[in-house]
C-alpha cells in the first residue's frame, strides 16, 4: 500500500511538469497559429494530423503498453513531445507544423494507458479506488493546465515562439524525474506490472471476449462525444472572436475553464451520476447550442452559457471513463483505454477534415449547431439499442 502511494506520488509530480509544459501555449494557440500566418482552414488541416497520429499508434502503443513496459512508454511519450516542440518552435509552413503535429499526436497515443493502467492495473477493477484515482488524476491534470493557461498568455507577450523552449525544459525535468524514481512492481520484486506472458494472439482473444460487453457501446459514446469535444477544444478561441472577445481576455478565460473542471472534479467526487447520462447530454448540448445562438448578441450570456455547459460536460466524461476502467479486463487495460482512444481518433479526424471543408462554404457557427444536434441523436440512439439489448438478453 505504501509502495503505491509513493509511486503515485511520483507518478503526479511528473505528470504536473508533463501537462504544464504541454498546456502552456494552448490558451493562445489559435493565437500562434494565426500569426504563424495559418487560416482557420490551415488550423484544422494540421490539427487532424494530431488525430491521424493518434488513430495509427494509440492501439498498437496500449498493446505494447501490455506487452512491454508501461514506464518506457510513458517516457517515450515525453521524448517525442520534445521533439514535436522543437518543430513547433522552428518552423512557420503548413506541412512543417503538420509534421509536428504527427508526431504530437503519437506523443499522446503513447502517453495514453501508459503509466495511468499501471494503476487501474493494481486497483483489480475496485470501482471505488478507481474513481478516487482519477478524481486525484484529474486534479493534477487541472491545477497544472489552470496554472499553465494563467501564466501562457504572459509568457508569450514577452517571449513569443521561446514558450516553446521553456516547455521542452519541464518536459526533460519530467523525462528524468521518471526516469530515476518511478519503479514498475509485480509482488515483491521491482518489475513490470502485468503478466510477463501475455502475446498479440491472447490480447486480441482478451478483447474479443471481454466479459461486460456493454463496455463497447460506453466507447462508441466516448467516441461520439468527440463531435461537441473537438468543436469546443479546436474552436473555442474562434468562436471567441466571433462574440467580438479579444484575444487578451483569452487567457483568463482559458483559466477559467480549468476552475469550472475543478468544480466538475469536486461534483463528481461527492454525487453518484452513473444514471444521469441522458440527462448530461440534454444539459451539455443545450447550453452550448445557446451559447452558439447568442454569440453575437450577448456576451455575458454567451460567457455563462459556456462555463456552465464546461459542467455536465466533464462530468460526463468522467463518468464514462471510470465506467470503461472498472469493465476492463486488468491484464490487457493498455489496450482498451489505447482501443477507446483509437475509435475517438476516428470519429476526430474524419469530423476535423469534414469540418475543415464544411468551413469553406459555411458558417462555423451553423457547423457547430449541426455538430451539436448530431451528436444528441448518435448518442441517444447508442443508449437506446443498448438498453433495449440488455432487456432482450435479460428476459431470454
Amino acid at each position: 500500500m505504501q509502495f503505491m502511494k509513493t509511486q503515485s506520488k511520483i507518478y503526479f509530480v511528473s505528470y504536473f511538469l508533463y501537462n504544464f509544459a504541454r498546456a502552456l501555449p494552448h490558451s493562445i494557440l489559435t493565437i500562434i497559429l494565426i500569426n504563424k500566418g495559418m487560416s482557420i482552414s490551415d488550423i484544422a488541416f494540421i490539427q487532424s494530423f494530431y488525430m491521424l497520429a493518434m488513430l495509427l499508434f494509440e492501439f498498437p502503443s496500449g498493446i505494447l503498453t501490455d506487452i512491454w513496459s508501461e514506464k518506457r512508454m510513458y517516457l517515450v511519450s515525453l521524448l517525442l513531445l520534445v521533439i514535436s516542440f522543437f518543430i513547433i518552435f522552428i518552423s512557420e509552413s503548413v506541412i512543417m507544423l503538420s509534421i509536428s503535429w504527427f508526431i504530437y499526436g503519437i506523443s499522446t497515443a503513447s502517453m495514453s494507458g501508459s503509466l495511468e493502467s499501471y494503476f487501474i492495473r493494481s486497483y483489480k477493477n475496485n470501482e471505488y479506488k478507481i474513481k478516487l484515482f482519477n478524481i486525484s488524476l484529474n486534479n493534477v491534470n487541472l491545477y497544472s493546465a489552470l496554472i499553465a493557461g494563467g501564466v501562457g498568455s504572459f509568457i508569450y507577450a514577452y517571449c513569443s515562439n521561446k514558450i516553446y523552449l521553456i516547455s521542452t525544459f519541464l518536459i526533460f525535468i519530467s523525462f528524468f524525474i521518471t526516469l530515476f524514481f518511478f519503479k514498475e512492481r509485480n509482488g515483491d520484486k521491482v518489475l513490470k506490472n502485468f503478466d510477463k506472458n501475455l502475446n498479440l494472439k491472447d490480447i486480441f482473444s482478451k478483447l474479443k471476449n471481454v466479459a461486460d460487453r456493454s463496455i463497447y457501446a460506453d466507447i462508441f459514446l466516448i467516441s461520439i462525444y468527440q463531435l461537441i469535444a473537438q468543436t469546443f477544444y479546436q474552436f473555442w478561441q474562434v468562436i471567441f472572436l466571433i462574440a467580438a472577445l479579444p484575444p487578451k481576455l483569452f487567457g483568463i478565460f482559458y483559466v477559467s475553464f480549468q476552475l469550472v473542471s475543478l468544480v466538475s472534479n469536486f461534483i463528481f467526487k461527492h454525487i453518484k451520476i452513473s444514471k444521469l447520462r441522458e440527462i448530461l447530454i440534454v444539459i451539455m448540448s443545450a447550453l452550448f447550442f445557446g451559447a452558439i445562438n447568442i454569440a453575437e448578441t450577448n456576451k455575458f450570456l454567451f460567457v455563462l452559457f459556456i462555463l456552465l455547459f464546461l459542467i455536465p460536460f466533464d462530468l460526463y466524461y468522467h463518468q464514462l471513463m471510470v465506467d470503461i476502467y472498472k469493465k476492463s479486463d486488468t491484464s490487457i487495460v493498455g489496450s482498451i483505454i489505447s482501443f477507446s482512444g483509437t475509435m475517438s481518433s476516428i470519429v476526430s479526424i474524419i469530423f476535423l477534415w469534414l469540418f475543415a471543408e464544411l468551413n469553406k462554404h459555411f458558417s462555423l457557427s451553423l457547423i457547430t449547431q449541426v455538430s451539436i444536434i448530431s451528436y444528441v441523436v448518435f448518442s441517444f440512439l447508442t443508449i437506446f439499442i443498448t438498453k433495449n439489448r440488455k432487456i432482450i438478453i435479460k428476459n431470454e
